[in-house]
């Protein structure tokens, strides 16, 4: 008689929770970015549950909210894009999670998603057609009714860049000292504000005239860039950018201590 999969919940370093278990082929995983134990046992059990019921899991019964479980505990990603994509599909949740899944159609998709924020649309919807379309995938549906609904991204208001250096200059004026280099900065390099964020002084070379940029400030926590990323670069600095870094204080000391910390 073949072993009962149980798996196993625990809590991560950081805080969050994750699980283990081995698949239909005997293959370890582990999942994690649960912000619950009771999150995380959740998904071990909907999981367990696949696994017996065979390779695919099949199931016609299935509601839209079982479906997202079952969908994260599989989504190999790291824990940062399942917290982002846990949270989007809460407005799914919130609307159709009692629903099975094989009665939602294409145009109560199309007026719930019209109801959705301009800004938040585009990614909450696709959040929600990732998961239909595993489903079909898994053959829990015939198909997925996401895929006739029109899912266009929200139009980008136009802006009026800055028209010269001594515009931006005058902005770097009204700064504390600390901060002054920062718009001069941005400016001249052309770096997202996610990748100066995570900048550190020795990724700035001032002999070679380069900055490096190694890592990302993203969904409030650091993320370093993948070895083969085209994000993870080097950028040359022009003169008038490395004047600016000149200038910065060496060291300063915070209101709440006599003891000098590093710029």
């Amino acid at each position: 008689m073949p072993s009962v999969q149980r798996g196993q919940v625990y809590k991560l370093s950081g805080g969050s929770w994750a699980y283990r278990s081995r698949d239909e082929n005997g293959r370890r995983r582990q999942i994690g970015g649960f912000k619950t134990k009771g999150e995380a046992s959740q998904a071990l059990a909907f999981t367990l549950d696949g696994v017996r019921l065979g390779a695919l899991g099949i199931r016609r019964d299935l509601t839209v909210s079982e479906a997202v479980t079952r969908y994260l505990a599989q989504h190999d990603v790291d824990p940062a894009t399942t917290t982002k994509l846990r949270r989007q599909l809460k407005q799914a949740e919130s609307v159709f999670g009692a629903r099975q899944l094989d009665t939602i159609q294409a145009d109560e998709l199309g007026a719930w998603r019209r109801k959705l924020s301009q800004g938040a649309r585009h990614d909450v919807f696709r959040a929600l057609k990732q998961v239909l379309e595993q489903a079909a995938r898994w053959k829990w549906i015939d198909e997925n009714p996401a895929r006739y609904v029109k899912n266009p991204k929200a139009k980008r208001a136009e802006f009026q860049p800055f028209s010269s250096w001594e515009e931006i200059e005058a902005i770097a004026a009204e700064l504390d000292p600390r901060f002054a280099a920062i718009p001069i900065f941005a400016t001249g390099t052309g770096l997202r504000p996610e990748e100066w964020l995570a900048l550190e002084r020795l990724d700035v070379d001032r002999k070679a005239g380069v900055v490096r940029v190694e890592r990302v400030w993203t969904q409030r926590r650091l993320k370093q860039c993948a070895k083969t990323s085209r994000q993870r670069r080097r950028v040359p600095l022009r003169q008038r950018v490395l004047d600016a870094l000149e200038v910065l204080p060496r060291a300063w000391t915070p209101p709440y201590s006599s003891r000098p910390l590093e710029a």
